[in-house]
């Protein structure tokens, strides 16, 4: 049996809201389409300001342009995540500083925060690493001590929550990602979301969404034409993509707990392994809040990873590493970063990590297949020891 990675299919009911948004006539944004999925996610996260935007990627450019980030600014980063979040801000001109994860979540640790605090940070970005939350608490207190913007990287998180609040909501700013590989997809788009507590920039975000324009204002019928009045960028998906994301966003408690089940059903083959815990440093669980994005190993080096990986290939299942840390990248060797990031575990996560099939739409035989192949694979690389 083979068994991909990841596996994305069209539901009818998507088909069907693509067909009437294609009927329409209005295939550009802020339309129909738009206004329901708005709604939608408001049921979701009904306190801050949402603007939908192409990407996550976008979004999180547009929040450090709206958090004041300029020439020389440093804003904490974690060293294991995607390039996007070091590149919105260096687009402001800004500095990222790298800082290392928990070895239990891959999560940005607090204690890294602290160590790498300079008069020059004025930002966090911490990463909700496959949906699990990163620790919030540790990480707004440092944030409202010191007086520091808290974006949060939500990219993988819809649905996920901290202490019952929705992620992306806690801090300053955050976003959301509907590429092709999250839980609900458009194929391509993202989601910027302003706290609730800094209303007084929402009218920015809103002309900054907005080309520069004060359109929103125009279409919600409160002026009889708009005007450039500031910066902008074209942020509007379209309403193609829209029709895409409703019906799933209409599914994302049940899309969710499917893939919670899968988390779970991995998870119950580690626990009674007792060699897992002389072959894993860590693995993702079944995290309180965690919407299942995606379950990890982690091994102890990287010869182990790569013998599991040859092995689960060998029978058919895709399995995958993922971020080559940041700070060991091309671009990423000039900036700041934590020191303890030379030490072996941090320097070879790209190596270390191996990720499982994951999608709500795997069927039972499969994932009952890759759980019997699992079970194999850990005892073969046990062996290796």
């Amino acid at each position: 049996m083979n068994v991909p990675f990841n596996r994305v299919e069209a539901t009818p009911h998507m088909v069907e809201a693509v067909t009437r948004s294609l009927s329409s006539g209005h295939w550009s944004g802020d339309g129909t389409f738009t206004a329901q999925v708005l709604e939608k996610l408001h049921q979701l996260m009904p306190e801050p300001l949402l603007l939908l935007t192409t990407s996550a990627s976008q979004a999180l450019e547009m929040a450090v342009v709206l958090a004041g980030i300029k020439a020389g600014d440093e804003v904490i980063l974690p060293s294991y995540t995607y390039a996007s979040c070091a590149n919105a801000v260096l687009s402001a001109g800004g500095l990222p500083v790298f800082a290392a994860v928990s070895q239990e979540t891959l999560c940005l640790a607090p204690e890294s925060v602290e160590r790498l605090m300079s008069p020059s940070v004025k930002a966090i970005m911490p990463v909700h690493y496959g949906g699990v939350p990163a620790e919030m608490d540790l990480l707004m207190t440092l944030c409202r001590e010191r007086g520091l913007t808290l974006i949060e990287d939500a990219a993988q998180a819809i649905g996920s929550s901290w202490k019952g609040r929705a992620l992306g909501t806690l801090g300053d700013f955050g976003a959301i990602s509907f590429h092709d590989t999250k839980n609900v997809t458009s194929g391509e788009g993202g989601l910027l979301l302003v706290g609730a507590d800094r209303k007084d920039l929402w009218e920015q975000a809103q002309i900054l969404h907005q080309k520069g324009t004060d359109r929103l204002q125009f279409l919600q019928g409160h002026r009889d034409r708009y005007e450039w009045v500031g910066q902008g960028v074209s942020a509007s998906p379209s309403e193609l993509l829209m029709a895409l994301l409703l019906p799933q966003l209409e599914a994302v408690e049940a899309i969710n707990q499917r893939r919670l089940e899968i988390v779970g059903r991995y998870e119950s083959v580690m626990k009674p392994l007792e060699i897992s815990r002389n072959l894993i440093l860590s693995h993702s669980k079944v995290s309180k809040g965690g919407n299942g994005h995606l379950f990890f190993l982690r091994f102890k080096d990287a010869g182990n990873a790569a013998a599991f990986m040859a092995f689960m290939a060998a029978r058919g299942i895709d399995v995958r590493t993922h971020y080559q840390p940041l700070h060991a990248s091309p671009q990423g060797r000039g900036f700041r970063h934590d020191p303890v990031l030379h030490s072996v575990g941090d320097r070879d996560l790209m190596k270390c990590v191996v990720r499982l099939p994951m999608s709500h739409h795997l069927k039972d035989e499969e994932i009952d297949y890759v759980c019997e192949v699992l079970k194999d694979a850990l005892i073969h690389c046990h062996t290796r020891l």
